[in-house]
C-alpha cells in the first residue's frame, strides 16, 4: 500500500477577488453587520483611548495628592481627563463613575461582539452551504460524471465551514485591529509625538518578520497537512482490507507502514512547532528593546529636562510602556490574518466554482414559464402523459468526439414493453438515461407523445417516469417513509396497498414496528431482494407512465429473483415499459427485444422471432443455456409465459 503525497494548493500573493465575491453573504446580515462595527469602536476606543487616558490622568495627579491636603478623598481632583473631544478635571467620585461605566459598557460591547458575531458566522456558513446544495441539485448528470463525491463533500461541509469563519470572526478580527491601530496612533500622538516616533521607530521590525514567520509557519502546516490527510487515506484503507491483510498474514508489513507513517507526521509537525515556537519570543524581543529605549528616554533626568522629551511624565511614561505590546500585537494579528486569508483562497475558489457552476441541461425560458422550474414547479399546467416515445436519429456522446449512440432510431407504442439487451458498453443505461432527461441527445431528437421532449420540463418528465435501478437507494429513515418518497402526498393505505402488490407487506409486518421500522446505513439491514421490493413498491405507488428497469434482478439470487419477477409483472401492467437485462430468462415475455452493440440496434423484435432467426440474440440467449437446443428453449419459453399470465390473471 503506497500513498504518494498530493500537492496542496501552491502558496501564493493573497488575491482578494473570491473574498469580495462572497462578501455579499455578508452583507445579507448587514443589521448584524453595523451592530458589529459600532461594539468594536466602542469596544476599541475604550481600550486604545480612554482607559490608558484616564490612567495615565489619575498616575500624574497621584503627586498632587500626596503633597496637597484634601480633607478627604473625595475632594481630590485628577486634571486632565481627556475625552478625545474634551479634557476635563474631575472629582475622585466622578472619576470612579466614569471607570465602573466604562468598565460596564466594555464588558456589553464585549458580550455583543461575540454574540453577533457568532451570528454572522453561522448566517454565512447556512446561506452558503443553502446555495451549494441548491445548485449541486440543479446541475446535471454530465457534472457528477467528472467530478468526485469526496470533493463535493469536502466543499460543502469543509470549505463552507472555513469561508464562514473567515468572513465572520476574521473579518470582524481584521476591522477589530484597523479600530484598535487607529484609536493607538490617536492616543500616542496626542499624547507625546517622540515618543510615538520611537515605538513606530520599531514597528518595520515587526511588519517585517511577522510575515515571514507566518509564511513559512503556512507552508510548514500545509505540508504536515498533506502527511495526515495521507495517513487518514491509508489507514481507511487498513480498516476497510482487514480480512485480506489478515488472509494475507502481512501484519507486520502494515505495521512497518503505520511506524513509517507516524514518523513522518511527527517530523512535519515538529517543523511546525518549532517554527511557531520561534515566533513569540522574536516578538518579545523586539518588544523588549522598545521598552528600553523609553525606559531609557524616561528615565534620563538630563534628557528629560531638555529637549522633544520635556514633557514627559510618570503617566505619559506608563501610558507608553502599556502601550507597546499592543500595538506590536496589532501588527503580528495582521500578519496572522493575511496567512489565514492566503491559506483559505483556494477554499473560496472552490466554494465559488461550486456556487457558480451551471448546469449543462436547463429547460428555456418559456418552458420555465409555463411548467416552472426544480423547486417551484407549476403541476396544475402538467398534461397527461400517454406514454408513446419516438427516438428519431439520437447520437449521444460523453466527451467530445467519442460517440456512444450512432443514429438511434426507435418507436414504443404506449403501454407496450422494450427490453434492451446486450453487452456491457454497449449503451443499454446510456439510452435509459437519455429518457429521462438525465442527459440530451447530441444530435437528433427524442419525442414523447409526439413532442420534442425539450418543450416540456424535466420535472414534468421525471414525473411521470419511474426508474428501478439494479442497486436500489436506501434512505435513512422509516420504510414508510422511503416509499413515500415515490408519492410525497401518499396516504398509509396507499403505502399499504403498493407493498401488497409487490409481495414485501408480510415481510414489513414481522419487523419491530412494521411500516415504521428505522433503515439506516443504506438499509444494511435488508436483503438485496428486499431492498428491490421496497424500490419497486416507491415506483407502483408513484403511478408512473414510463417505467425504467435497469438490471433489476441481475445481483439478487434465483430465489428471490421469482419474488421480484413476480413484483415486475404486476407493476408492467398498462405502462410502457424499458427493461434492460443481462439475465435474458427475465425478458423472454416483452414485447420486443433490441439487441444493442457498440452503440446500436442490430436486432429487434420478440423472443420467438429472434431465436428463429438464429443470429446474434440467439448465441446470447443459448450462451447462458448451453444444455438445451433451440426446441428444449422454445417450450421452457411456452411454460415462463403461461406461468407469468397465470401470475397476472391471479
Amino acid at each position: 500500500m503506497t500513498f504518494v503525497e498530493e500537492d496542496d494548493e501552491r502558496l501564493s500573493g493573497l488575491s482578494i477577488k473570491p473574498f469580495l465575491k462572497l462578501f455579499k453573504y455578508s452583507l445579507r446580515r448587514w443589521p448584524l453587520l453595523i451592530a458589529i462595527v459600532i461594539s468594536l469602536l466602542f469596544l476599541s476606543f475604550n481600550e486604545a483611548f480612554l482607559i490608558p487616558k484616564l490612567q495615565a490622568a489619575a498616575i500624574d495627579s497621584m503627586q498632587t495628592y500626596i503633597t496637597g491636603s484634601f480633607p478627604t478623598i473625595w475632594d481630590f481632583v485628577i486634571k486632565n481627563c481627556d475625552f478625545l473631544f474634551f479634557k476635563a478635571d474631575l472629582r475622585f467620585g466622578i472619576f470612579m463613575v466614569v471607570l465602573i461605566v466604562s468598565t460596564l459598557v466594555r464588558c456589553a460591547t464585549i458580550f455583543s461582539l461575540f454574540y453577533f458575531s457568532s451570528m454572522l458566522e453561522l448566517h454565512i456558513m447556512n446561506d452558503l452551504r443553502r446555495d451549494a446544495f441548491i445548485n449541486v441539485q440543479q446541475l446535471s448528470f454530465s457534472y457528477f460524471d467528472k467530478t468526485p463525491t469526496g470533493w463535493l463533500i469536502a466543499r460543502m461541509q469543509n470549505d463552507t465551514s472555513s469561508i464562514s469563519e473567515i468572513l465572520g470572526w476574521s473579518t470582524v478580527r481584521l476591522i477589530w485591529t484597523a479600530f484598535e491601530l487607529l484609536f493607538i496612533f490617536i492616543t500616542m500622538f496626542t499624547t507625546h509625538v517622540f515618543l510615538s516616533l520611537i515605538v513606530l521607530a520599531f514597528s518595520p521590525i515587526i511588519i517585517v518578520l511577522a510575515p515571514i514567520f507566518q509564511y513559512q509557519l503556512l507552508k510548514r502546516s500545509r505540508i504536515a497537512r498533506n502527511a495526515y490527510s495521507n495517513y487518514i487515506r491509508w489507514l481507511s484503507e487498513c480498516i476497510n482490507g482487514t480480512a485480506t491483510i489478515k488472509t494475507l498474514s502481512i501484519e507486520n508489513k502494515v505495521y512497518d507502514e503505520c511506524t513509517e507513517i507516524v514518523e513522518d507526521i511527527k517530523d512535519k509537525r515538529y517543523k511546525v512547532l518549532k517554527i511557531h515556537a520561534l515566533f513569540n519570543p522574536t516578538i518579545n524581543l523586539v518588544e523588549t528593546l522598545s521598552i528600553a529605549t523609553i525606559l531609557f528616554m524616561g528615565l534620563n533626568i538630563e534628557a528629560v529636562q531638555v529637549g522633544l522629551l520635556k514633557d514627559i511624565t510618570p503617566g505619559i511614561l506608563i501610558l507608553f510602556l502599556n502601550i507597546i505590546s499592543t500595538t506590536y500585537m496589532q501588527f503580528a494579528d495582521l500578519a496572522d490574518l493575511y496567512s489565514e486569508f492566503v491559506s483559505n483562497q483556494a477554499s473560496a475558489e472552490k466554494i465559488l466554482l461550486l456556487i457558480d457552476e451551471k448546469p449543462a441541461l436547463v429547460d428555456t425560458p418559456e418552458v420555465i414559464a409555463k411548467y416552472g422550474d426544480l423547486f417551484n414547479p407549476k403541476p396544475e399546467n402538467y398534461e397527461i402523459m400517454k406514454g408513446d416515445i419516438d427516438l428519431k436519429n439520437v447520437c449521444f456522446e460523453y466527451k467530445q468526439d467519442h460517440e456512444i449512440l450512432h443514429s438511434i432510431n426507435l418507436q414504443i407504442k404506449q403501454g407496450s414493453s422494450v427490453a434492451i439487451v446486450g453487452e456491457t458498453g454497449s449503451g443499454k443505461t446510456t439510452t435509459a438515461n437519455l429518457l429521462c432527461r438525465f442527459y440530451e441527445p447530441t444530435k437528433g431528437q427524442i419525442l414523447i407523445d409526439g413532442r420534442d421532449y425539450k418543450t416540456y420540463s424535466a420535472s414534468w418528465i421525471r414525473s411521470n417516469i419511474a426508474y428501478v435501478q439494479q442497486n436500489p437507494f436506501i434512505f435513512a429513515g422509516t420504510i414508510k417513509e422511503n416509499i413515500r418518497y415515490g408519492k410525497l402526498d401518499a396516504t398509509d393505505e396507499q403505502i399499504i396497498e403498493a407493498c401488497k402488490k409487490v409481495h414485501i407487506h408480510d415481510f414489513i409486518m414481522s419487523l419491530d414496528g412494521g411500516y415504521d421500522f428505522y433503515l439506516k446505513d443504506g438499509g444494511n439491514k435488508l436483503s438485496q431482494g428486499q431492498k428491490q421490493l421496497i424500490s419497486f413498491a416507491r415506483a407502483i405507488i408513484r403511478d408512473p407512465k414510463i417505467l425504467i428497469l435497469d438490471e433489476a434482478t441481475s445481483s439478487i439470487d434465483t430465489q428471490t429473483e421469482k419474488q421480484v419477477q413476480n413484483a415486475i409483472n404486476v407493476i408492467l401492467k398498462n405502462r410502457t415499459a424499458i427493461i434492460i437485462a443481462h439475465r435474458l430468462s427475465t425478458i423472454v415475455d416483452s414485447d420486443r427485444i433490441l439487441l444493442m452493440e457498440n452503440g446500436e440496434i442490430v436486432e429487434d423484435g420478440n423472443h420467438v422471432t429472434l431465436m428463429k432467426k438464429k443470429q446474434k440474440y440467439f448465441n446470447l440467449y443459448m450462451s447462458q443455456f448451453k444444455e438445451l437446443d433451440i426446441d428444449s428453449q422454445l417450450d421452457v419459453y411456452a411454460k415462463e409465459k403461461q406461468k407469468i399470465r397465470s401470475l397476472k390473471r391471479a
